[in-house]
């Protein structure tokens, strides 16, 4: 069965969800840096599956712990009854976490965590109120629309959307007794890779103690050693009250959490009697977990956060004009017409921006050398 082929199914049964334009490659495999379309072609992966395989494509170590999790548990009992898996993968993630961010609640996607803070934070202080900001992207699920700083993707919606204080990135916001939470990515992904002005995470940390407001940190794009540390909220030493991880956790299986102190979630959580007021039949994915346990093995084993950031040296030796972390990075441009081009070379990567006028670059963690300069190459060829 041929691109073309399935394309044509593709549009026949599912969606739309959006006009691609001229028709996408059909992925049929994918390994380490590399993915192959049904035709046979091979690609090098400059997005990593928009940030998930920060460990490569099926990374072995991942492979085998899936493997070895489906032949014991494939699904357990949700909130009801907890899985030996999921209690590992805690643990283990509490041993990485920053600030004592310690307790831990689930998802299956980045967009489900940051619903899972927003609850959090109304939850503990009892106040309504968000501040979040423009170009910020947090999902698209209907209550991480609310925080979502993207006209294009709020505005069929509004109507059922609560009101957010949506103010300019890198600006302070009028804080007030009744705002709950700041959310905020430490540096814009899909907003066009935009790092933070030195010193304003700060003066939102301390804006936010001033206020008694909760900071909810959303590190599914920067997290887990793709900005060059094991958090960049870490890194720009900012505590997060709350802190939301996701993508790269499952190493291609769906899995996000969010991280906050025993004190904060109990402050929350506890007291709401025998019923869990938040929970879904796929809580903890004994799965995903268990490929999250792999996960976190390979970035501490293989010293993939220290990785990023010297290959991210390299990447901006090689073209000027990048901004960004570690291997987190964009090259401002017609993002859209050199990801076409991009293509024609056998090369994926993803535009960002509102208006698409950034490229987007974030390999895998593990990716060589070698192919990263085949990249760097590329790009040359695709923004003249």
């Amino acid at each position: 069965m041929t691109t073309a082929d399935l394309v044509e199914r593709w549009r026949r049964h599912e969606g739309p969800l959006g006009d691609p334009g001229t028709p996408p490659p059909v992925w049929q495999r994918a390994e380490g840096s590399h993915v192959w379309d049904a035709d046979g072609r091979r690609y090098l992966d400059l997005s990593s599956g928009f940030g998930v395989a920060a460990v490569g494509h099926a990374n072995p170590r991942v492979v085998e712990a899936v493997r070895a999790q489906a032949g014991k548990l494939l699904h357990g009992l949700g909130d009801l009854h907890p899985t030996a898996v999921r209690i590992r993968l805690a643990e283990r993630l509490a041993s990485v976490a920053p600030f004592g961010l310690t307790r831990a609640l689930w998802s299956l996607t980045g967009a489900g965590a940051v619903e899972l803070a927003l609850k959090t934070a109304l939850l503990a202080t009892g106040r309504h109120e968000v501040i979040a900001f423009r170009g910020g992207y947090h999902g698209t699920s209907l209550g991480a629309l609310g925080v979502c700083g993207w006209p294009l993707f709020r505005r069929p919606f509004e109507a059922w959307l609560p009101a957010v204080d949506l103010v300019e990135w890198g600006g302070v916001p009028a804080f007030g007794e009744s705002v709950a939470c700041v959310v905020v990515e430490p540096m814009q992904g899909r907003g066009g890779i935009v790092p933070p002005a030195d010193g304003w995470l700060q003066t939102l940390r301390y804006e936010c103690d001033r206020w008694d407001v909760l900071l909810v940190v959303d590190e599914v794009f920067t997290g887990l050693g793709r900005t060059g540390s094991m958090w960049m909220s870490e890194a720009e030493g900012v505590r997060p009250d709350l802190l939301v991880c996701g993508k790269a956790l499952g190493g291609g299986l769906p899995l996000a959490a969010v991280l906050g102190t025993p004190e904060l979630m109990d402050r929350a959580w506890a007291g709401h009697g025998e019923v869990a007021i938040d929970t879904h039949t796929h809580l903890g994915s004994p799965l995903s977990c268990a490929a999250a346990l792999a996960v976190l093995d390979v970035l501490e084993d293989e010293r993939l956060p220290e990785r990023a950031a010297r290959l991210g040296e390299r990447v901006r030796d090689a073209l000027p004009g990048v901004r960004g972390r570690g291997l987190g990075l964009g090259l401002p441009c017609d993002a859209v017409r050199a990801c076409e081009r991009l293509l024609e070379l056998g090369v994926i990567a993803v535009p960002a921006g509102r208006e698409a006028e950034v490229l987007e670059l974030s390999p895998p963690l593990t990716i060589s050398e070698e192919d990263l300069d085949r990249g760097i190459t590329a790009v040359r060829e695709a923004v003249p």
